[in-house]
Formats: C-alpha cells, sequence, structure tokens
C-alpha cells in the first residue's frame, strides 16, 4: 500500500499537526483491518480507497 502515507499525513495536517487533538504519531502506518491505520498520542487515523481517510480520537 505505498503511496498512501500522503493522505494521512494530510488528515493530520488538517488537525493542526501535532499542535492538534491528535498530538505526536506514536507509529508508522501498518495494515489494520483491511485498512492502513497509524496511531496518534490522541487516536488514530485510518484510511481505504472507499472511505479515504477517517479520524477517531480516544
Amino acid at each position: 500500500m505505498q503511496g498512501l502515507p500522503h493522505a494521512i499525513r494530510t488528515a493530520w495536517g488538517k488537525q493542526k499537526w501535532e499542535r492538534g487533538r491528535l498530538g505526536f504519531p506514536k507509529t508508522d502506518e501498518y495494515e489494520w483491518k483491511g485498512k492502513v491505520r497509524q496511531d496518534f498520542q490522541g487516536g488514530y487515523i485510518t484510511w481505504t480507497r472507499s472511505e479515504g481517510a477517517r479520524i477517531r480520537y480516544t
């Protein structure tokens, strides 16, 4: 799933990078339940072709 980091990075940027509610990344991107996921201090972002980037806060 190369080329996808840009979608997650763009979504994180729209949340004001590390100054936003998500904070700093805790992981690199990884495959999770058929999606690409990256974990952050305050939640995570998932991406699929059909749904695009989705942000979940914890």
